[in-house]
């Protein structure tokens, strides 16, 4: 069986109702610059497509936090009085089967073997401090690592879409 990490490459060229513009691989977010998703993400999404084709579609790079104290003017003071910085969730489901707030969340973790950014001190400290603000606003967020995506792909997006309801 070929997992999702493996084809991931592919799945950013092909794969239908992805968002990506077929050649460069690259979310494209009305004429603004492409944002690009890192291969894990991609490898997540495609197997969110695969195994759970009629669940609602994770909305990407959410900055929970912002919409928390309202988007807008003044956005990085209010963030600050509130004690948060505009942190995003690789993938996020709002008010979906967890309490009528917050939502449910996907974090994907990479570079855990290689001392990425996940591992390292500072990196982190900064996780950390992410989930637990989001924990407080409500959010059930779920880690994925590339062995989760690799080894079990179904099993994860099960999890998950167990979760949203």
């Amino acid at each position: 069986m070929v997992s999702a990490i493996q084809t991931c490459g592919v799945a950013r060229m092909d794969a239908p109702n992805t968002g990506l513009d077929r050649h460069t691989g690259a979310r494209l977010v009305g004429q603004a610059r492409p944002m690009t998703r890192s291969d894990l993400e991609s490898a997540f999404l495609l197997a969110w497509h695969l195994y759970a084709p009629d669940a609602p579609e994770p909305r990407e790079q959410y900055r929970f936090a912002a919409e928390h104290v309202g988007m807008g003017p003044g956005l990085r003071k209010r963030l600050a009085a509130a004690g948060l910085q505009d942190w995003r969730f690789d993938f996020a489901w709002k008010h979906l089967g967890y309490f009528g707030r917050g939502g449910v969340a996907v974090e994907i973790d990479g570079g855990i073997w290689t001392q990425g950014r996940h591992t390292r001190g500072a990196g982190y400290e900064g996780d950390v401090r992410k989930c637990n603000a989001g924990v407080s606003l409500g959010w059930r967020i779920y880690h994925v690592t590339a062995g989760m995506l690799d080894r079990d792909p179904a099993g994860v997006v099960a999890m998950v879409r167990e979760a949203i309801g």
